[in-house]
């Protein structure tokens, strides 16, 4: 490599490195704005706001749990209402069923009167 090649070269990675280093220096510069922009979050709190704090958490909580009790109510009568109307669908279909069968013990009988007694008998 001759003289003027390393020369370029050497200039080209110089100028690089300087422009790292000031996209370094502003990253380091924004990070530590953060932390002034931040520094008043962990000033303490006053025996005030942490009541309001805890009274509101509190009822957020008392809100979610009636919520909740609210919807399991909901769902257990709706199927308490579903268990009723099955129980009268299935008296209706018993009743249906019984004069069904008094109707098909009648045609039983009525077959079994035409029928020759030998063709009966197997």
């Amino acid at each position: 490599m001759d003289a003027g090649t390393k020369g370029y070269l050497d200039a080209k990675v110089e100028a690089v490195k300087a422009q790292n280093d000031a996209r370094f220096s502003e990253l380091l510069g924004e990070i530590r704005s953060v932390g002034d922009r931040v520094s008043h979050i962990g000033s303490p709190m006053t025996w005030q706001q942490l009541a309001l704090t805890a009274a509101s958490v509190g009822l957020v909580l008392i809100g979610v749990v009636f919520a909740v009790l609210s919807y399991a109510s909901d769902r257990f009568d709706g199927g308490l209402a579903a268990s009723a109307l099955l129980d009268a669908v299935q008296n209706q279909q018993f009743q249906r069923d019984a004069v069904q069968d008094a109707k098909l013990d009648e045609i039983l009988q009525a077959v079994a009167r035409w029928r020759p007694p030998s063709a009966s008998q197997p």
